[in-house]
């Protein structure tokens, strides 16, 4: 009987340290920016290239985010503006009803893990459906959705983030990293021309400077674990 006692009391010893640990590591998912800025967000890049693997292509000169908004410290939207925008070739390219050279791409932003043993994280940006983009002396159009993945270069406390995306000949890299909820993301970017029904993979070639609006507020990414 003493036997059965001790082994009940082991049980129950062990089930209270499952616990917590389980409590533990459901706070590990905490992570996020510090601080959650009350505030926009603003941020600006030389510009960059969008391409498909099998070679179409949109580059821009410019890109400017005039306010970026935090939901929570870990999501939220951005609305990006591309400037000197070109496609196909030479041909000035605009999103649908807007001035020439110039794509405007409301999106959604999600803070994510692309390696947790070296912590390196990374944004998940996706625009808020698809984006038309209009080439008129070609006579044609693209059509661009899905998610791509921007690293986050040297997470440290500072003024400014760097983003950085990265690809070749349309194949992106990373291609997944895993948000703050636990669910994988996984590079879904694709370029459809001419509503051909053959949506092409495509990836984004950039670098982004983001800083809060007031350019003072510093910023870091908090880890849980």
């Amino acid at each position: 009987m003493r036997q059965l006692k001790l082994i009940a009391a082991a049980v129950m010893a062990l089930a209270a340290i499952t616990s917590i640990a389980a409590s533990t590591a459901s706070g590990a998912q905490a992570e996020g920016f510090l601080p959650k800025l009350a505030g926009f967000f603003i941020g600006e890049g030389k510009g960059g290239k969008l391409e498909s693997l099998a070679g179409t292509t949109l580059t821009c000169t410019a890109t400017k985010i005039d306010e970026g908004s935090m939901e929570t410290d870990s999501h939220g939207t951005v609305n990006i503006h591309y400037t000197g925008c070109k496609a196909l070739g030479a041909f000035a390219a605009n999103s649908k009803g807007d001035a020439a050279e110039t794509i405007l791409a409301p999106s959604s932003w999600l803070l994510c893990l692309i390696n947790s043993a070296t912590l390196e994280y990374g944004i998940w940006l996706e625009p808020v459906g698809t984006v038309i983009i209009e080439v008129k002396a070609a006579g044609a159009k693209l059509a661009v959705t899905g998610g791509v993945i921007g690293k986050i270069v040297e997470n440290k406390k500072s003024l400014q983030k760097t983003l950085e995306f990265k690809g070749t000949k349309g194949d992106p890299e990373p291609k997944t990293c895993t948000g703050m909820d636990g669910k994988v993301k996984t590079v879904n970017g694709t370029i459809e021309l001419n509503e051909n029904k053959k949506p092409e993979t495509g990836d984004v070639v950039c670098v982004e400077i983001v800083f809060a609006a007031d350019k003072k507020t510093e910023v870091e990414i908090m880890d849980g674990n």
